[in-house]
């Protein structure tokens, strides 16, 4: 199966409440497995050096870690080990991935993907996110919490002030609507929508030259005011049911804040990755706020499933074409957030038919969205570019 023989694992351990320590960990496993020889680093000392001669010595096919992207001088190049780096967010995160020719990426949805390959850059491909098989669960139990919201929260609001004080009121207007085009479209992305923005509207891409406003800067301001403000509508709808919002304490107050007055609300601190399952085994839905991932899907989606909870999501064609339409997932798209009331009671009056159409999403999730489907596909998608590279 393919010709992938030994990995380095870089470990990135940045990230919030430890999400890629948990990829790293389940991809790696799932390529040992596979009879890969695998070696770990942490990538704290690959980048202060005392990690490269061992690297060197076991001379890997590749480094492989999430959300690390090398620079163009690495240390592996002269000695011809390429890197790879699952990418695990948007792809204007990762405007430096144009200036390698020894590392490749994989995005976890076909929008950055293609996004990528219009500029040009070959070395990118698809691969979406996955879970642990052993995250299954096809023993019901008790739920004791209503509706489960896990995240981040920035004031929509705050990227609107900063687009008044960048932008003529033309282009404030047509950024704003251009962000309700997407959310309104299980399609269209914000990556594509802004792109056609500028290529149609000449001004508009006129005022951010001579302003000298950088595209990716304002594509990932775009990003955040849509999903922020796709999460804020979300909880707003939901009046019937209980809310239970596990955040750092950081975006504490923020959320209290803004949905000041809303009584139907409970708060919680964030718990790290590994134990976020343990919470939504508990749940009756969760809430998988995406609208700007329109050809992928989220780990979250996957973990609530799998914990047996219907998830409460932003509708896309990847996910509509990966599970059929169930009381397990429950779909919204602007400006239609008045049903997720009636949606979430009419999918939990019946609790063992809701949780018949979840256990038909884990078959689904079994052969299709864990570690080891993506490291068996991986097998046989990494080597042709290895060779290139």
């Amino acid at each position: 199966m393919g010709s992938i023989k030994s990995i380095a694992f870089l470990h990135n351990k940045k990230s919030q409440s430890g999400v890629l320590e948990s990829f790293t960990k389940g991809l790696q496993e799932a390529f040992g497995r596979l009879g890969v020889t695998v070696a770990s680093y942490d990538f704290e000392d690959f980048e202060s050096g005392e990690a490269i001669p061992k690297i060197v010595e076991t001379n890997p096919d590749c480094t492989l870690g999430f959300n690390i992207l090398l620079p163009e001088d690495s240390p592996l190049k002269p000695v011809n080990i390429p890197h790879y780096a699952p990418l695990c967010d948007c792809a204007t995160y990762y405007p430096e991935l144009r200036l390698s020719n020894h590392m490749l990426a994989s995005f976890m949805e076909q929008d950055s993907y293609g996004f990528y390959k219009k500029l040009g850059v070959e070395n990118v491909f698809f691969l979406p996110h996955a879970i642990s098989a052993s995250e299954l669960s096809s023993r019901n139990q008790s739920r004791d919490l209503d509706v489960v919201m896990a995240g981040s929260f920035v004031f929509p609001e705050a990227i609107y002030k900063i687009w008044q004080e960048q932008l003529s009121p033309d282009g404030l207007k047509a950024m704003v609507g251009l962000a309700e085009k997407v959310l309104a479209s299980p399609h269209i992305s914000h990556l594509q929508a802004f792109m056609e923005l500028v290529e149609q509207l000449g001004p508009f891409e006129k005022e951010l030259m001579d302003k000298k406003l950088d595209f990716f800067s304002q594509l990932n301001l775009l990003e955040v005011y849509i999903r922020n403000t796709d999460r804020l509508r979300m909880i707003q709808n939901i009046k019937n049911h209980t809310v239970h919002i596990f955040t750092a304490k950081s975006f504490m107050p923020v959320w209290k804040d803004r949905l000041k007055g809303q009584t139907n609300l409970e708060f919680h601190d964030e718990v790290p990755f590994d134990q976020l399952g343990e919470i939504f085994s508990r749940a009756k839905c969760v809430i998988n706020s995406i609208p700007t991932i329109k050809r992928g899907l989220h780990e979250r989606l996957l973990l609530a499933l799998a914990k047996g909870a219907s998830v409460l999501t932003s509708e896309n064609i990847f996910i509509s074409s990966q599970f059929a339409p169930s009381k397990a997932i429950l779909n919204v798209l602007s400006p239609n957030y008045a049903t997720i009331d009636a949606q979430i009671a009419e999918a939990c009056k019946d609790e063992e038919a809701r949780f018949k159409d979840v256990l038909a999403c884990q078959q689904v999730i079994q052969s299709k969205h864990t570690w080891d489907a993506r490291a068996k596909t991986l097998m046989e998608t990494l080597p042709p570019f290895l060779k290139r590279l």
